[in-house]
């Protein structure tokens, strides 16, 4: 979910986990990872971008449910743009 609110920030945070930047020590990491997640939060999400992720997330495990399942999500997402 903390891709809804800045997906710049959201994509630093995850190269901190990754270990893209593992030359510093986990301290400095740490540290890193906070002032980010300071900063991530410092943006409201839009309406658009918490049906991106909730649309992202859903196609991860969709295949599994029933059509009338995915209907009635994407039914609920569009009442939510809507509202």
């Amino acid at each position: 979910m903390f891709s809804s609110y800045n997906e710049e920030i959201f994509n630093e945070l995850d190269s901190i986990i990754d270990g893209h930047n593992n030359e510093n020590s986990p301290d400095s990491l740490y540290s890193g990872y906070e002032k980010l997640l300071k900063q991530l939060f410092t943006y409201h999400p839009s309406s658009q971008s918490y049906i991106r992720v909730a649309t992202k997330l859903f196609s991860n495990f969709s295949e599994t449910l029933p059509d009338n399942e995915k209907e009635h999500f994407y039914h609920m997402l569009k009442k939510y743009e809507n509202n």
